[in-house]
Formats: C-alpha cells, sequence, structure tokens
C-alpha cells in the first residue's frame, strides 16, 4: 500500500516502455543495460520507493531482471555504488 501523502498520478508523454523494449529487440536494435554487483538479500529503501518493475528478489538476491530493463540509469543514479553497466560478452 502506498503511504506518501501527496499528487499519485503519473501522466506518461511518451511510449510505454515494455513496448518500446518490444519494438526495438524486433528491430534488433542493441541498448544499454545494467545489473547488480553487490550481492544483496534484500532491495534497499531508495530503490522499492523509485518501483522499476526490472529490480526483483530472485533465489534471495537482489537482481535486475533484463526482460524489463530499458537502459533507462535511473537505478544507477539512485544506487551508484550497488548498479553497473552490464558488459555483454562479445564472442
Amino acid at each position: 500500500m502506498y503511504d506518501k501523502k501527496g499528487v499519485s498520478v503519473l501522466v506518461a508523454k511518451g511510449e510505454c516502455r515494455l513496448a518500446m523494449l518490444k519494438r526495438l529487440r524486433k528491430q534488433g536494435k542493441d541498448f544499454n543495460k545494467y545489473q547488480v554487483i553487490k550481492k544483496r538479500k534484500t532491495i534497499p529503501q531508495s530503490l522499492k520507493e523509485f518501483q522499476c518493475p526490472a529490480i526483483q528478489i530472485r533465489d534471495q538476491q537482489m537482481e535486475i531482471d533484463q526482460t524489463f530493463c530499458s537502459g533507462c540509469s535511473a537505478c544507477k543514479q539512485i544506487e551508484p555504488e550497488l548498479i553497473t553497466l552490464k558488459q555483454d560478452k562479445k564472442e
């Protein structure tokens, strides 16, 4: 339950992020993705309040679900010591 007082409305002026990611993947385009670099069993309060759908707890570890990560870098800006740019291995 959201217990903060004040405005609780978000008005989007652009395309849905998940729809955008799906469209970009179909076009074969690549974009930045982020990963957790420090193992944690809980999500920091700052990231909980941000409520990114990509930040999850799986197998008792915090992780960024790459299916939902849009590469916006907000998590990196909020917790720079915890999040880093994901380096994909080129073969």
